[in-house]
């Protein structure tokens, strides 16, 4: 699983119709769950991967208050790996600090790295 951290001053339906747009990608479906923050997310598959947003209740919350997953979809015909959530983490990044002019941070061995 690949994670990025970053700051939206929206709530979640904002900051999804934001999110999405920025990395083109629309119709996102929003799931529930008791394991994440609030009990609601929206999320996109894409190339045998789940590109899921949420509440950050992970960890830096008290700088971030939104987090992007980047993981595999065992349900999906295709199955990805490891490298390609890596890739595709990168790219949306890269597109969500581009599109939307904000930090993105993401954890690489533990630590946290500004992207």
């Amino acid at each position: 699983m690949a994670v990025l951290f970053f700051a939206l001053d929206q709530d979640l339906n904002g900051a999804s119709k934001a999110v999405f747009k920025a990395i083109n990608s629309f119709a996102p479906i929003e799931g529930e769950s008791s394991n994440v923050l609030n009990s609601v997310y929206t999320q996109v598959c894409v190339l045998g991967l789940k590109i899921k947003l949420e509440a950050n209740s992970y960890d830096y919350e008290e700088r971030y208050n939104y987090m992007v997953s980047v993981t595999q979809d065992f349900l999906a015909d295709n199955q990805a790996n490891e490298h390609a959530e890596e890739a595709l983490a990168d790219a949306v990044a890269f597109l969500l600090k581009k599109n939307l002019a904000i930090e993105i941070a993401r954890e690489k061995d533990d630590e946290l790295v500004i992207v």
